[in-house]
């Protein structure tokens, strides 16, 4: 077996006996190298880059003095009915508490005012080019990237719920708590689940592992037949597990 092989197999078994904490920075590399007696680093960067591929380690290209850190591969379980905005009243539950988060959450909100593109324009049942509000969040879960959601909503609508920048955001305030600061009413969500390969941005942002694929929640959300917000979510799959329990006496609200 090669040197550099015996260095990812040691790696391995260190980082499962919990010697680095997900999120945690790796030693740098002269320290690894003189660990494992190696004339020179290529040994020991070959192996970090096998558990970058397979998903152990993480490393940020856009912010390289971060260092080479233990990949977080925690599973979110993800109920569709329970955490929809159309199912319950208003809430402020955080996003620790709602999926219940091990660690440290970090969560990168930015606001765009931009026209609506065609695709969002259908969502919205608006005309391409009206004014909408795109909200951006990115979810890091222990130092690594968990999911990207972006959601978009009308100018107008925004700013009379109260939507005008990133400072008014309150952790856990859903869309039917925004939506009800206006006395509109949630009354459903149409939801389509569909898994792919991540475009060249959501492996930028998300830093998905080579083999890994992202699952992608797109989501409209209606008072009455109109509809209010569009949320298209990418999760990387290895990091969700999506559940549903179907009520009888519930059905005919659930299957809309």
């Amino acid at each position: 077996m090669a040197q550099w092989e015996d260095i990812a197999t040691d790696l391995r078994a260190r980082i499962a006996a919990r010697e680095w904490a997900p999120g945690q920075q790796l030693p740098p590399m002269r320290a690894l190298a003189d660990r494992y007696k190696s004339a020179s680093h290529a040994p020991v960067n070959r192996a970090v880059l096998a558990l970058i591929g397979e998903g152990v380690l993480i490393t940020d290209p856009n912010a390289p003095r971060r260092g080479v850190r233990v990949r977080s591969q925690q599973v979110i379980v993800h109920d569709l009915i329970g955490h929809s905005p159309a199912t319950g009243a208003p809430g402020e539950r955080t996003f620790e508490q709602a999926f219940q988060v091990e660690g440290e959450l970090d969560v990168r909100t930015s606001y765009a005012w931009q026209d609506a593109s065609t695709r969002v324009a259908q969502q919205l049942q608006i005309d391409p080019g009206t004014p909408i509000l795109i909200r951006t969040f990115v979810y890091m879960i222990n130092n690594t990237p968990h999911q990207l959601a972006r959601a978009h909503m009308t100018a107008d609508l925004a700013r009379e719920i109260g939507l005008t920048d990133e400072s008014v955001e309150v952790p856990g305030r859903n869309t039917a708590a925004w939506l009800g600061t206006a006395g509109i009413k949630v009354s459903r969500e149409h939801l389509e689940i569909s898994v792919r390969t991540p475009t060249q941005e959501e492996r930028e942002i998300l830093l998905v592992p080579p083999a890994v694929a992202v699952i992608q929640r797109d989501s409209v959300t209606y008072s009455e037949t109109t509809p209010v917000e569009y949320w298209l979510t990418t999760v990387v799959a290895d990091q969700v597990r999506y559940t549903i329990d179907f009520i009888p006496d519930r059905m005919d609200q659930t299957c809309l």
